[in-house]
């Protein structure tokens, strides 16, 4: 079965937020607020998502998923206070701090406009004249041989 439901924050960080394995959410814009399960925050369908012949549609979502089975204990730990981290627990942290930073969707947003942006550029680019694109027609073809 696909994993759809892809977290862009770990679960195994938000449930250390959790009362009664419940986080307590604020809408910054209201001020409502509102309790639901650790699963229902920080995820959207699809969201790692990636598609290749080569690899399941949710293949990067496993893997993210991995590394957090592998992350839950480390952040467990430090909570407990433990600070007696390796040097592998310490990478750890900082790869989830990385991840954060660029696995959301606010960040995401401005890059696809930007890969888009590149992909139009190309496109204009190869068709800017008839020589040019028939060329690339040829060059294409010639690669499925």
């Amino acid at each position: 079965m696909t994993a759809r439901a892809h977290h862009f924050v770990p679960r195994c960080s938000l449930k250390n937020f959790t009362t009664n394995k419940k986080i307590t959410l604020v809408d910054l814009d209201t001020g409502d607020e509102f309790t639901t399960n650790p699963e229902n925050v920080a995820q959207e369908r699809d969201f790692n998502r990636i598609e290749t012949d080569d690899l399941a549609p949710d293949a990067l979502e496993m893997a993210h998923g991995q590394f957090e089975g592998e992350l839950a204990p480390i952040l467990q730990s430090v909570v407990n206070g433990n600070i007696d981290a390796t040097k592998e627990d310490f990478d750890s942290i900082l790869n989830l701090v990385a991840l954060l930073a660029i696995r959301n969707p606010r960040y995401r947003s401005p890059f696809s406009e930007f890969q888009d942006n590149v992909r139009q550029q190309i496109l204009q680019l190869t068709s800017a004249t008839k020589e040019r694109w028939e060329a690339h027609i040829e060059r294409a073809n010639a690669a499925r041989l």
